[in-house]
């Protein structure tokens, strides 16, 4: 499947390129003041790439047969699966808190917080998308059609 190899391939762009400011949000949100560094970052490009490739193959397959939001919400559990845990280890080393060992229990707290707050969010975000693409329908190409859906999304979203 191209499209959900092409969001992977966008998320891990992404993480790659704005991983010092994500550094600096984690060392923000922690009240320390660090030099920014690239630890992590191998475990946070590849769980983006994995989670994402999962979020929209998921979504993909479901979307026609289920609907945006329950294709949405399903695929947003899912690929928590493998953001949720990989975001524990990556913010642990961006703080170097690696040297503690992560429960099973960590990773379920986590998990479902990460559920929590994104499942709603994914709903939002694609029914938009979804909306503002067959608004536009035939009148624009696929790419900005998808342009156009996904900064409305994202700006609606967040």
């Amino acid at each position: 499947m191209i499209r959900p190899l092409a969001g992977a391939c966008s998320s891990l762009i992404t993480t790659i390129l704005l991983y010092p400011l994500n550094v600096k949000k984690t060392h923000a949100h922690v009240d320390v003041v660090k030099p920014v560094s690239y630890r992590g970052v191998a475990w946070d490009a590849c769980g983006s790439f994995a989670s994402a490739y999962v979020y929209f193959d998921t979504y993909e397959r479901l979307v026609t047969s289920c609907g945006v939001a329950p294709a949405a919400a399903t695929a947003m559990g899912v690929s928590s699966l493998i953001a949720s845990p990989v975001g524990t280890i990556v913010r642990r080393r961006q703080l170097q808190m690696s040297q503690t060992p992560l429960t099973l229990r960590t990773h379920v707290h986590v998990y479902m917080l990460t559920v929590t707050r994104n499942i709603p969010k994914a709903i939002v975000k694609y029914v938009v998308y979804e909306w503002v693409c067959t608004v536009l329908g035939a009148r624009v190409t696929n790419a900005a059609r998808g342009l156009v859906g996904g900064v409305c999304a994202s700006v609606v979203s967040t």
